[in-house]
Parts: C-alpha cells; structure tokens; sequence
C-alpha cells in the first residue's frame, strides 16, 4: 500500500511514530527524500497528473482549475492547500494522487532534486500551463481519426 494513502486514512488521534526512536528515522529519510515543502510536493503531485493522466479531467474541471487559480494568492502554501480541497470532491483524481510513486516525481523536479523552493507564481503558472496542455493531450487527434476513416 502506498504510504501516503496509509497515513490519509489513519485516525486523526493515530500516533504511527510514538516512539523517539521512529520518529527520528522517520523524519530522518524525510530529509533525505525531499527538500520541498508538502505543499510543493503537492502542487508537483497535481501537476503530475495533469501532464500523465489529462484524462482523468473534464473540461468543466479544467475550467474550475483555472478560475480557481485565478482567485489565489501567490502562496505556495494556499494554492496546495486551495487545490487539494478541490481534488477531495474529485475522487479518481485524489485516487490517482494518492498512487503516484515518488520516484515519478522526479522528472518534474531539478536535477538532483529541487533544492530552491518554488514560489507561489512558479506553482500558479506551472498548474496553468500543465491545464492547457492537458486539454490539447485528451483531446482525439483529428488527423488521426481522419485517417482512421480513410
């Protein structure tokens, strides 16, 4: 089971890492997986879908990902917290977000990782253009069906 999806269903009293001894080890390979921030590695996370799955969105949530871009500050921290409530009423989206291994992530990150933090602009422009490409990606190439009928 992935181990994002495990904590997402842990009660909210849950204590998984009680011990010194786990916590430690835990926040240890944190440090060593990843130099963002969980609202960076959410905004990537989103991001990763919408270039990998395009399918997965309608266009009325294309259009709802944008609008609702356009009413946020440039926060790093609001728009991931913005998107993932979005994404909660989407259920094959948080399914799929919850699944991404971590390993994929890294084509969206620099080389060797990301170790400069992404502004709160970067994200909105990222998740901008990673919606409008991923309306041209789902959408059937007409020159291929074209052909298909000749």
């Amino acid at each position: 089971m992935n181990i994002r999806r495990r904590f997402y269903t842990l009660e909210n009293d849950a204590k998984p890492f009680q011990s010194p001894f786990d916590w430690a080890a835990f926040c240890y390979i944190g440090q060593l997986e990843s130099k963002m921030s969980p609202y960076e590695n959410n905004i990537l996370t989103f991001v990763y879908i919408l270039q990998n799955q395009p399918e997965l969105l309608t266009a009325e949530d294309r259009t709802d990902v944008l609008e609702l871009l356009a009413t946020l500050p440039d926060d790093v921290e609001e728009i991931s917290n913005a998107i993932a409530l979005w994404y909660e009423s989407h259920p094959q989206i948080l399914d799929a977000i919850l699944n991404v291994p971590i390993e994929d992530l890294d084509s969206l990150r620099a080389a060797g990782g990301r170790s400069t933090p992404i502004t709160g602009a970067e994200s909105k422009e990222l998740i901008e253009n990673s919606v409008t490409q991923s309306s041209k990606s789902s959408q059937p190439d007409s020159s291929s069906s074209q052909t298909k009928k000749q």
